[in-house]
């Protein structure tokens, strides 16, 4: 297996624990807890299960959840995109359009050399809205994805 990346969102997290934060497990509400000093709020599902699941976090009966002390903490996430991955996808980052509400779409464009670049979709609201941005600066993105759970949909 070769050297994978964490992504954003995984890394964030694995910081945030090691500085001492506090991640729970809600079963009432099935929701993950972040605590930072007097701060409390959700954290996306997929990101602490994957990190569960590669072995990073691990999780007691009660639900708390800290860094792992095994052999899989080591490795890391592979954060390439599929090779069939269309060349022009709308992104929705939802975590960003709530700390900047205009700012929740960008397209994200994969070069034929293997590079990516992105052009922002500001003051857009739904996914809809940010092809259409697109379209009108000569882009034709067939597809859409939220950032929080990767899954892509056509449009």
């Amino acid at each position: 297996m070769g050297i994978r990346k964490l992504s954003e969102a995984q890394q964030s997290l694995l910081d945030k624990v090691t500085g001492g934060a506090q991640l729970r497990f809600v079963g009432e509400s099935g929701l993950y807890r972040l605590k930072e000093e007097a701060r409390e709020r959700t954290v996306f599902p997929n990101t602490v299960q994957s990190l569960l699941k590669a072995g990073h976090l691990s999780m007691d009966l009660s639900g708390r959840c800290v860094l792992s002390t095994s052999n899989a903490a080591n490795q890391t996430f592979d954060g390439t995109p599929p090779p069939d991955l269309p060349a022009q996808v709308v992104i929705m980052d939802r975590a960003l359009a709530r700390r900047h509400p205009a700012k929740g779409f960008y397209l994200r464009i994969g070069t034929p050399q293997g590079h990516v670049e992105t052009v922002r979709l500001d003051n857009e609201a739904t996914p809809v809205g940010a092809r259409r941005a697109a379209e009108a600066l000569g882009y034709q993105p067939t597809h859409w994805m939220d950032v929080g759970d990767g899954i892509l949909c056509t449009f």
